[in-house]
């Protein structure tokens, strides 16, 4: 069957994103010039299936990439610490809470303290990664990257 190849399929808007950033850095790398670009930028736009983007990026070397993000704008692994250091403490805060039970049974004011400083300790731990947090986002609240512009 004609037209059914892979070249047939439609193009997403992350494939066409793909294709003006490929333009870009050939255009960065002196490989194309600025009336190129806006060319072949609109063009990538209005690419409808792989073929069509194929056509705007046919002439260029396969594989070419900016720079790449950095781990905090794809993962976001800075706030897996965040995370981590939270369920840490609420599995500390449910600890504390067997303790309290077990202090109030066996009326050990040993356990009352080991209690309450495990008690004291998950509260201070959460206080302080909360304020890591919300200071985290006050600075840079992109990601220290700039806002995608609309098209």
């Amino acid at each position: 069957m004609a037209g059914t190849g892979p070249g047939r399929l439609r193009a997403s808007h992350a494939d066409r994103e793909r294709a003006i950033d490929a333009l870009k850095v050939a255009f960065v790398q002196g490989r194309l010039t600025k009336g190129e670009l806006d060319a072949r930028v609109g063009g990538a736009l209005a690419s409808r299936t792989y073929a069509d983007l194929a056509v705007v990026t046919a002439d260029l070397p396969a594989g070419l990439t900016g720079p790449q993000p950095m781990p905090e704008a794809v993962g976001a692994p800075g706030n897996v610490g965040v995370k981590s250091t939270v369920v840490a403490c609420l599995a500390g805060t449910l600890v504390a809470a067997g303790l309290w039970v077990a202090a109030g049974f066996a009326d050990n004011g040993g356990l009352f303290a080991l209690a309450f400083s495990l008690t004291v300790g998950c509260l201070g731990i959460l206080i302080t990664a909360g304020a890591v947090a919300l200071r985290s986002r006050h600075q840079e609240p992109s990601g220290g990257r700039l806002p995608r512009a609309r098209r």
